[in-house]
């Protein structure tokens, strides 16, 4: 699944655990100025944070829901989720 979030300053749900097995995911911050910070929504600890045009792809055990906020505005995030 590939899909793009817009974001705020308030974190919001990104990908939500019970929807998926375990996966690896791709993230990139499709704004040229603002960053972006993903964290896990059980516990709220940043664990990637992106500057404009940058991306990450990690293993996610899909254990916690991830959420994304933004420093300001309202930046776009492209998403994707590939399960294993």
């Amino acid at each position: 699944e590939v899909k793009r979030v817009v974001l705020s300053t308030t974190a919001k749900d990104i990908v939500a655990a019970a929807s998926y097995t375990k996966s690896f995911v791709f993230v990139k911050n499709m704004d040229s100025a603002i960053n972006i910070t993903l964290v896990k929504a059980d516990g709220g600890d940043e664990f990637i944070a992106l500057g404009p045009g940058e991306f990450g792809f990690f293993p996610w055990s899909t254990a916690v829901d991830l959420q994304a906020d933004a420093a300001s505005g309202t930046p776009i995030l492209e998403v994707g989720i590939f399960e294993v």
